[in-house]
C-alpha cells in the first residue's frame, strides 16, 4: 500500500544519506591524513593494519624511504606528492609488470583528492591493496568480488573500499593494546628519525671514526 511504499523510500533515503554522510568523513579524514607528514601517514597506516601486517610492519616505513627519494628524482613533485611520471616511476622501481593502462587506472582508483598527484597514504592503499581488501571483505562478512590474485594488479574500482577501511578501527581491539601500539609507533618514529639525521651526518663527514 502507499504507506508501506512511502516507508520504504524513507528508509531507502536514510541508507542513501548515511553512506553520502559516510563517504564525506571518510574523505574529510583522508585529507587531514595527507596534510601530515610522510612519516606520520606511515605511522597511522602501520597502526591500523598491525595486525594484517604482522612481520610486514617495518615494511610501511621502508617504503617511506623509497617515497622520499622517488620525491627527490621527481622534478614536477608537488609537496609531498609524486607527478604522474613520478609515480610510474616508482611502481615499476618496486616490481610488479603493469601495462600502462592499467598502472593509470590504479593510479585514478587512489587518488582520493582526485589532484592527479599520488600522496604517500594514497601509494600505500595501491601497494597493500590486497591486504585491505581482505580486511574489508572479513569486517563485511563477504566473499571477495574482485581478483585478489597477482597482487590486486589491474583491480579497479574499490578505491572507497580501501579508504574506508583505512579509518576503520581493527575489529577486536583492546583499548589498551591500542595505547601500547600508539606509543610503539612513535618510539618507532623516533628512532628512525635519528637514524636518518645520523645518516646525514655521515653523509657530511661530520662523524668521525664510524669504521673504527
Amino acid at each position: 500500500d502507499s504507506c508501506s511504499l512511502k516507508t520504504i523510500l524513507r528508509d531507502h533515503s536514510k541508507g542513501a544519506m548515511a553512506g553520502i554522510v559516510g563517504k564525506t568523513n571518510f574523505t574529510k579524514k583522508f585529507a587531514e591524513l595527507q596534510a601530515q607528514s610522510i612519516d606520520e601517514q606511515a605511522t597511522h597506516f602501520g597502526r591500523r593494519f598491525v595486525f594484517a601486517l604482522g612481520e610486514r610492519y617495518s615494511d610501511v616505513f621502508d617504503l617511506a624511504k623509497e617515497f622520499k627519494a622517488a620525491l627527490e628524482g621527481d622534478s614536477s613533485a608537488k609537496g609531498d606528492k609524486l607527478s604522474p611520471a613520478g609515480a610510474a616511476g616508482l611502481l615499476q622501481h618496486l616490481g610488479g609488470t603493469r601495462t600502462a593502462q592499467q598502472r593509470k587506472a590504479e593510479l585514478n582508483d587512489v587518488d582520493v583528492d582526485g589532484d592527479g598527484m599520488l600522496s604517500f597514504c594514497e601509494f600505500l592503499l595501491l601497494h597493500f591493496k590486497v591486504m585491505i581488501l581482505k580486511e574489508y571483505f572479513a569486517r563485511h562478512n563477504m566473499e571477495p568480488d574482485v581478483d585478489l590474485s597477482n597482487k590486486g594488479i589491474g583491480v579497479v574500482g574499490v578505491g572507497e573500499k580501501l579508504v574506508e577501511e583505512l579509518f576503520n578501527v581493527p575489529q577486536g581491539l583492546d583499548p589498551e593494546l591500542e595505547k601500547m601500539m600508539e606509543e610503539f609507533s612513535i618510539e618507532h618514529a623516533k628512532r628512525q628519525a635519528k637514524i636518518e639525521a645520523l645518516k646525514a651526518k655521515v653523509a657530511a663527514g661530520g662523524v668521525k671514526g664510524m669504521g673504527a
